[in-house]
């Protein structure tokens, strides 16, 4: 909505005018100030309905769907069009790489299919996604466009999952469903480099100055590699961010 620009400016004015007496303008927050604005003009009214209507269109068995963790709407935070959105009824619809909403209309809710170039982040279960564009990619045309779960991000290094499902046609005597596979491919931003991750190896040609503490790394984590990837990719990025800081004030 056009307009909504100028009403938060507005409304803004109303909002520290009343509150002046008892809080400070450092001490307001952005979350409560942006949800008072949208309790205000109402989030069915906002940038969220520059979409396409939605329908789920594939008919799957319980516990089994094309969506990021579950067929549910949950509590989600989300930047669309450059505007921030907070507790939006959101799921990530992982097999189209898309993100959908459920809005309030009256006495019913609209489901839209959010205009992915527009969404810039978004948070679901506290699990943020960055979307990387075909021009934020254009040196790395290896590397896909679209939602990236963040795992660690942290200054010039960042590691995120990318999440796919492939989709099969089932047949069950005379009932047609679909069934959906999930996979992951991981990748490290590197000083505004892009690398797969598939193995040891790649952290260790990544980062050549720290081969020697890769490999201990590896062979002192063995069992968190075994029982939880994810954690285990997480700290060894940590690590290996610690030793790029160190290296660097050592340099200085």
């Amino acid at each position: 909505m056009e307009n909504r620009g100028v009403l938060k400016i507005t409304l803004l004015f109303f909002y520290l005018f009343y509150s002046i007496n008892s809080h400070s303008q450092n001490s307001l927050e952005t979350k409560p100030v942006y949800k008072w604005f949208d309790s205000k003009i109402g989030i069915g009214n906002s940038q969220l309905y520059n979409g396409y209507s939605y329908v789920q269109k594939f008919r799957t068995l319980k516990g089994n769907n094309e969506f990021y963790l579950n067929l549910d709407f949950l509590n989600s935070e989300i930047i669309y069009n450059d505007e921030v959105f907070y507790d939006v009824d959101l799921k990530y619809d992982v097999f189209h790489d898309e993100v959908i909403v459920r809005l309030p209309n009256g006495y019913s809710f609209n489901y839209i299919r959010l205009v992915k170039e527009k969404v810039k982040n978004f948070t679901v279960n506290n699990i943020q996604f960055l979307f990387f564009s075909k021009n934020d990619l254009k040196k790395f045309p290896e590397i896909k466009s679209g939602f990236y779960e963040v795992l660690f991000q942290k200054d010039d290094l960042s590691l995120f999952i990318k999440h796919t499902k492939n989709r099969f046609e089932k047949l069950d005597r005379d009932y047609l469903y679909n069934e959906f596979k999930e996979h992951e491919s991981y990748f490290i931003l590197n000083n505004e480099q892009w690398y797969v991750l598939k193995s040891k190896n790649d952290v260790t040609n990544i980062f050549v100055d720290h081969r020697n503490e890769v490999k201990s790394f590896y062979r002192k984590n063995r069992r968190l590699k075994k029982d939880n990837y994810h954690e285990f990719l997480k700290r060894l990025i940590s690590y290996m961010n610690n030793l790029k800081m160190n290296k660097n004030l050592i340099k200085q």
